[in-house]
């Protein structure tokens, strides 16, 4: 296979000695990667998030999906609830002169106001995706 010309992919590698960071390498895969753009963070972040409200997707847990369907539909349900139901703290608006928590999808503009969870279960879903 090769890699689509525009494609820029780069790995952060991390050597360790028992608990403590030894080394942190960054190496381009595809393309060219500017170092201060190779950053794991936001990743680790989204993962952790992701275990703390989804059992089955921690390590040692008697949790679990039966199926890999099942598992991508707990995962969509968690996905629209995180954008369109759950404040950030980090995401902020002015709103008749007081600062307000809003969702993902509101900042972007396509929701005016959180959903909830009845909304949520609701609402139209249409299967996109081409791979089933």
């Amino acid at each position: 296979m090769i890699p689509h010309e525009h494609l820029r992919y780069g790995q952060v590698i991390k050597t360790r000695k028992g608990k403590k960071l030894e080394k942190v390498e960054y190496e381009n895969v595809f393309g060219h990667v500017p170092k201060c753009l190779l950053n794991t963070s936001a990743v680790e972040r989204s993962n952790g998030t992701l275990r703390t409200f989804m059992a089955f997707l921690t390590r040692a847990t008697n949790r679990f999906s039966r199926s890999a369907e099942q598992m991508r539909a707990k995962i969509d349900v968690f996905r629209t609830y995180y954008n369109y139901t759950l404040p950030h703290g980090s995401l902020t608006e002015s709103f008749a002169g007081k600062k307000i928590k809003v969702t993902p999808a509101m900042s972007i503009g396509v929701a005016e106001r959180p959903m909830n969870m009845r909304e949520i279960l609701e609402f139209p879903y249409w299967q996109t995706s081409i791979c089933k």
